[in-house]
Parts: structure tokens; C-alpha cells; sequence
């Protein structure tokens, strides 16, 4: 089997648990409540954990990458992972303990990923970003559209660990892959900028990191409630898992097409009003509905194209923010940190207002957060193109 090959099947694998381990959780919440005896408030802190990890500890997983190399942690990080997801459906302590230690993990793969890839291979780090994007929202997609009915057959908590298996399969083809012989093929040899320019110091960045948090915002609160919010409008259980399966899966093209075409200056603008439309028709069709499958699929569909392509566009934003790929880590670690603080009120701020206000109002809070996502990404926009001018 060619390198090429090999390297692109564990970049696939390790792409596999981004997403995963958290978008399994929500067609489940119901389950989970009446074994544990959970509010929906209490229900919705289970889906701002793993964003409070992205948020507090998206910087400090930047440096353990650059101290250790990305590999060890990554590995690392992979075991740990499954570790996590075994505990976590034996209590209501080991549910947050695990949740805890899933965050943390998927934390570093978030971070570490783009350094990851400058690393070991850097001729190809944007086709790479989009075959990861593609295995999450693959696996994402999988995960909600099974758990329900895998629950069903053997219950819930045997249903959630069986993912785990992914996160160990990932950690070993890692280990006999890249051995701890194996060096990085890339290593910067662009001279380091000043100390005085730190990425918590540049405007550019921090708009970027705005961006990252807003679409996040719009992200996480749509896959912690949109299965709920289409049992509300009719759907059983299962039907609004399926549901949340095509929100997940219909984003795999934009995942892999996206980092393309964000190399292209000419196809950005465009992109992002895409995601615009994605954004207003899909709300709009989600707000119409009622237990009509044709218009809750084209919700699915554009809700579903709209969050995988703004995700994927903002992560390949990172590397070409980034002047050096020494600053790669800190550009992620940054950007994540404040992307994800901003991103973890989502679900329980969502959650809570539905104790007095209706999902269809909940949404057009959720269009206006997306106008903003829309915004700051014409911002970005014309960000890169002062910084390939030399401007920074």
C-alpha cells in the first residue's frame, strides 16, 4: 500500500473521533434524563462540557504539541478518548467524568490536527483538512443516525461505549503508522516572528477566533436541540435520530470541497453567502414544519451544508492565517479558545430560554447569531487579502 494511502486512512481514522463521541449524546438525551433523573437545563451542561474544554484548554493543548510533538499526544489523547466513553454510562458522576475526559481529548485532536498535518505532511495539509472533515461529519452522521436503534436493541449505555472501539482502532494505527522513530517531514525553518506579535495581539486573529466562536454558537446549539426541536414538530424518537443523521451526513462534499476552494480568493465571498442561504432556508423550513418529511429533510439538507461548510472553511482558516507553521499552534489554540468560550453558552442558553419561549423563536435567535457568523466572515474575507498583500 502506497504512504499516500496509509497516511490518508489514518488521518480518516483520527478525523473519526472530532465529532463523534458528542453528536451521539443528543438523540439520547431523553434516555439519559429518565435514567439519571435530568433536567434539560442540567441535560444541556452534558453538551457545553466538551465546549468548555475546547474553550479553556484549546491554548494549552497548542503547547503540550509544541513541547511533546503532536504525535505522542494525539496518541495519547486517543486512548483517553475511549477510556472516556467506556465510563461514562455507569453514573451520573462518571456521565460528567467522562464527558469531562472526552472534551478534553477531542480538545487536543481540534488543535493538534493542523499541526499535525504541517508536520507530516505538508505538500498537501488543505486536501488532508478536508478528508478529516469529510470522516467527521461521516462518523457524526453515522453516530446520530444509529444510537436510537442500537439503544433500542441493547441499551443505551452498551450503545454509547461501542463507539469507543473507533477512538482505540485510531490510537493503534496511529502507533504502528508513525512509530516514535518517525520524524515530522516538515519542520519551520521560516525565521519566528517577534514575541511582540502575538496572535493575542493581532486584530486579524481575533476576528477570525469571532468567527470560529459565532459559527460554533450556531453549530452546537442546533445538534444539541434540533432532534428535540423535530420531536416537537411530530417526529418520534428515531425519526428525528435519522433526521439529525442527514443534518450530519449532507455536509461530507462542503467538508471536502471547502478547503479547496478556500485556497481560491475569487471563491470566498461566494462561499460564505452559501452558507448564508443554507443558514435562512433552512431555519425558515425548520420553523415551518409540522411532521412533513420533504420540508424537514430540505432543513436538514441546508442547515446541514451551512454548518459543515462554515466549520470546515473556519478550520482551514487557521493554516492560512498562520505566516510560519510554528504559529500554527498557537493561531489554532487561540483561535479555539475563544471560538469555543463563546460556543459553550449555546446549549444551555438555548435550552433554558425554551422554559419560556418557543423553538420557533429559539431559532430566529439562532438566524440572527448566523447573520453575525455571515459578517465576520466577509470580515475575514478581506483580513486574508491585506495579509497576502504584505498588510498586516
Amino acid at each position: 500500500m502506497k504512504k499516500r494511502t496509509i497516511f490518508t486512512i489514518l488521518v480518516f481514522l483520527i478525523g473519526a473521533n472530532l465529532r463523534m463521541m458528542i453528536t451521539t449524546i443528543p438523540p439520547l438525551l431523553g434516555m439519559i434524563q429518565d435514567q439519571f433523573h435530568l433536567s434539560s437545563s442540567v441535560s444541556g451542561i452534558l453538551m457545553t462540557i466538551p465546549l468548555l474544554c475546547f474553550g479553556l484548554f484549546s491554548a494549552f493543548a497548542g503547547k503540550l504539541g509544541k513541547i511533546f510533538g503532536s504525535r505522542l499526544i494525539i496518541l495519547i489523547s486517543l486512548v483517553l478518548m475511549g477510556l472516556g466513553d467506556i465510563l461514562r454510562v455507569y453514573s451520573v458522576d462518571l456521565m460528567f467524568l467522562g464527558t469531562l475526559l472526552v472534551g478534553l481529548t477531542i480538545t487536543v485532536l481540534n488543535v493538534l490536527l493542523p499541526l499535525f498535518l504541517v508536520e507530516y505532511a505538508s505538500e498537501n495539509v488543505r486536501g488532508y483538512t478536508g478528508i478529516y472533515s469529510v470522516s467527521m461529519n461521516i462518523w457524526a452522521a453515522i453516530g446520530s443516525a444509529v444510537i436510537v436503534p442500537i439503544a433500542n436493541a441493547i441499551g443505551w449505555q452498551l450503545a454509547v461505549q461501542i463507539f469507543s472501539v473507533v477512538a482505540l482502532i485510531a490510537a493503534v494505527y496511529l502507533r504502528v503508522v508513525l512509530p516514535n522513530n518517525v520524524t515530522p517531514k516538515s519542520k519551520s525553518t521560516n525565521k519566528e516572528l517577534p514575541e511582540s506579535i502575538s496572535v493575542w495581539k493581532q486584530g486579524r486573529i481575533w476576528t477570525l477566533a469571532l468567527f470560529m466562536g459565532m459559527q460554533s454558537f450556531v453549530f452546537y446549539g442546533l445538534l444539541t436541540w434540533i432532534p428535540t426541536i423535530f420531536i416537537s414538530k411530530g417526529f418520534s424518537t428515531s425519526e428525528a435520530g435519522l433526521l439529525l443523521g442527514i443534518f450530519q451526513l449532507v455536509g461530507m462534499p462542503a467538508s471536502y470541497f471547502v478547503p479547496v476552494l478556500s485556497e481560491k480568493k475569487s471563491a470566498r465571498a461566494p462561499l460564505i453567502w452559501s452558507i448564508a442561504a443554507g443558514y435562512g432556508l433552512g431555519i425558515a423550513c425548520l420553523v415551518s414544519i409540522s411532521k412533513n418529511w420533504p420540508i424537514a429533510i430540505l432543513s436538514a439538507v441546508l442547515l446541514g451544508y451551512a454548518v459543515a461548510a462554515v466549520f470546515t472553511y473556519s478550520v482551514s482558516l487557521i493554516t492560512l492565517s498562520s505566516r510560519t507553521s510554528a504559529e500554527t499552534a498557537d493561531v489554532s489554540g487561540m483561535v479555539q479558545t475563544v471560538g469555543y468560550l463563546l460556543a459553550a453558552v449555546s446549549p444551555v442558553l438555548l435550552g433554558s430560554l425554551h422554559a419560556s419561549l418557543s423553538w420557533n423563536v429559539i431559532l430566529m435567535i439562532v438566524l440572527v447569531v448566523g447573520a453575525i457568523v455571515i459578517g465576520l466572515g466577509l470580515a475575514v474575507n478581506r483580513n486574508l487579502a491585506k495579509q497576502n498583500r504584505g498588510v498586516d
